[in-house]
């Protein structure tokens, strides 16, 4: 195998920097520039340009899959605070649970109690009624019995007004009488 001459780019032989795979790149492309200068040159040009578009498309994508990446990390970090606010949500709720669960309890036994107060009172009530309809039963017959004396009385006070009525009535006429004759 015939070693290749020197390539020397900044003061360094670039066969002794790079490695094997580089060497028989190079001894291929020394092999055709040598043969072609322009085709070498234009298919060196195409090469790299093709190879420089696949390292952009390459990196393009790398960091539209970071920024994709930092966009889900972004979301997660949104859910974690979404799921912190809920915990704290379902805190306040159950502390409002065992709020009412409490004052539910406080009111079972206030009505209980007041069940128990009816109970003893219900008998008391029932007497205190049966008192009630007795005492308006009686004050009703008492009524009863008043309405038709009190109805001859105002009947008498009507007759007796009315005759007082046409006394004061005849007198004034009288009187009246008098005065036109003695005028």
């Amino acid at each position: 195998m015939e070693k290749p001459k020197k390539l020397i780019i900044a003061g360094m032989d670039i066969l002794d920097v790079s490695g094997p795979v580089s060497r028989i790149i190079l001894r291929y492309w020394l092999k055709a520039f040598n043969k072609s200068k322009w085709l070498t040159i234009i298919i060196t040009i195409i090469s790299f340009l093709g190879l420089g578009i696949g390292i952009y498309l390459k990196e393009t994508n790398r960091k539209e899959q970071e920024e994709a990446k930092r966009r889900e990390v972004l979301t997660y970090q949104q859910q974690i605070i979404q799921l912190d606010q809920m915990a704290n949500s379902l805190s306040n709720l159950t502390l409002f649970i065992k709020e009412q669960r409490a004052k539910l309890k406080e009111n079972e036994d206030i009505v209980a109690l007041l069940q128990k107060e009816k109970e003893k009172l219900a008998p008391l009530v029932e007497a205190d009624r049966k008192l009630v309809n007795s005492v308006l039963d009686v004050q009703q017959e008492h009524f009863k019995s008043e309405v038709q004396s009190e109805r001859w009385i105002g009947f008498g006070l009507g007759v007796v007004a009315s005759f007082i009525a046409s006394l004061v009535w005849a007198i004034m006429l009288y009187l009246f009488k008098k005065k036109k004759v003695t005028s």
